[in-house]
């Protein structure tokens, strides 16, 4: 049988046929990922990268920088403690080992495979997840997670099923989430460099996972 990375690199030798530009993602380190309680997956946008083909596994199991991953980490932290809630002030401070140990545990894949700028453009990114359906399922459903925390990409994720807008997800409160037998549980969340404050960012987030019925860690 073959290992989660081989999985991963057949998939996008496949994908590179479609796509001249293109950024490897997933799991930075594939037996952290396997490990891990739960199995995370986030699901983005694109990268901000001028580079013609990249591999953001390589970047994610470095630590990657503060802007955007130091939230994955409290996130991922906060989430690994459910149903107990991590406090804030336990979650604030992130050191540079802090973002290695957590990167390497997750799986981050982006629904548009050529890297983009500063502003992910929302047509481009639709088209992607139009064109690449097929292909963008095939590699979430690679990880056997538990969790796909969708940020700001929930609609995108539905454009890939051949869905508009955000039908079939269901919703509790301000918290949205999909329920798909072949899929893990998919929650729609902020994206984790949105312009909001970070203590309210992590909160909230913990508050949205209990109405979608996420309990945490599971045997």
């Amino acid at each position: 049988m073959r290992s989660l990375r081989e999985q991963e690199d057949a998939l996008f030798a496949e994908w590179r046929e479609e796509s001249r530009r293109f950024v490897s993602d997933g799991a930075a380190d594939t037996d952290a990922f396997m490990a891990s309680k739960p199995r995370i997956v986030f699901l983005l946008k694109e990268v901000n990268s001028n580079a013609r083909r990249w591999d953001l596994r390589g970047y994610l199991f470095n630590g990657a920088r503060a802007a955007t991953w130091n939230n994955v980490t409290r996130w991922t932290k906060g989430i690994r403690s459910l149903p107990e809630r991590l406090p804030w002030r336990l979650v604030e401070h992130v050191t540079e080992r802090d973002r290695e140990e957590v990167l390497r545990s997750i799986a981050v894949v982006n629904v548009n495979k050529a890297p983009g700028g500063g502003s992910a453009n929302n047509a481009v990114l639709a088209r992607a997840a139009e064109e690449h359906d097929k292909l963008l399922i095939r590699q979430l459903c690679l990880y056997n997670a538990d969790l796909v925390l969708c940020c700001g990409t929930a609609r995108f994720l539905n454009r890939a099923l051949g869905r508009r807008s955000l039908d079939g997800w269901q919703t509790r409160g301000n918290a949205s989430f999909l329920r798909e037998p072949h899929l893990p549980l998919c929650v729609d969340y902020y994206h984790p460099a949105a312009r909001i404050s970070a203590p309210w960012l992590y909160s909230q987030l913990m508050r949205t996972l209990d109405k979608c019925g996420f309990g945490g860690n599971t045997a």
